[in-house]
């Protein structure tokens, strides 16, 4: 079962529950993979995303917990449809980007100190 508070999605093909993180290390597996930075593919527009994209990214976001080949990934996305696996990766990329990470807002509440002892 996926746990959103680790950045997890989770779908059913197959007879299978699969679960998706997009977390550092898929990230990193895809920056491997495409040659192109996490950043740099986040900001692609839509007209140049390619099947491979949507294979190697679903792939390192399934790889923690599954294992699979790319060849089975494509084949589970053919299994899932185009749209769902759409919606899936639009879910993670939700996760593991943050509107507020996305633009640079996204900052540890700050600490107040106390009035006149000088500690936080």
């Amino acid at each position: 079962m996926a746990n959103p508070q680790k950045g997890e999605v989770s779908f059913e093909a197959l007879g299978k529950t699969f679960t998706m993180r997009l977390g550092t290390n898929a990230r990193a597996l895809v920056e491997g993979k495409t040659g192109v930075s996490w950043t740099s593919l986040m900001k692609r527009p839509e007209e140049e995303w390619r099947e491979r994209d949507a294979i190697i990214i679903m792939w390192a976001g399934l790889y923690q917990h599954h294992k699979l080949t790319e060849e089975e990934v494509g084949d589970l996305i053919d299994e899932v449809g185009s749209e769902e696996v759409s919606m899936l990766l639009l879910k993670a990329f939700g996760i593991a980007n943050p509107p507020e990470a996305a633009k640079g807002t996204a900052r540890p509440p700050r600490r107040r100190r106390r009035s006149g002892t000088g500690t936080a």
